[in-house]
């Protein structure tokens, strides 16, 4: 297996543990990169997508390495799926 292959294997979703995600996703987030996020949620009166909200939190995160990326991404699936409480999608 590939070192890559087993890096990502290793930062897999963990499901049960929410709070936890949570947690982690707002340490990465300063004051600042809340407000910008705040604008760009702002701006989109339907909410944002996925793939939107995934690529508006990553910009704003301090994120330092790809192994830390794949875990935050995996994530933010998570929290995105939380917090969609119409399951509209956005």
């Amino acid at each position: 297996m590939d070192k890559e292959k087993q890096d990502l294997e290793s930062f897999a979703p963990n499901t049960s543990d929410a709070v936890f995600s949570i947690s982690t996703i707002m340490m990465k987030l300063s004051a600042r990169a809340l407000r910008l996020i705040k604008v760009k949620f702002d701006k989109k009166a339907d909410g944002l997508s996925l793939v939107e909200f995934i690529g508006t939190m990553i910009q704003h995160m301090d994120v330092q390495s790809h192994q830390e990326k794949v875990r935050l991404i995996a994530d933010l699936v998570d929290f995105f799926h939380f917090v969609d409480v119409d399951g509209d999608g956005n």
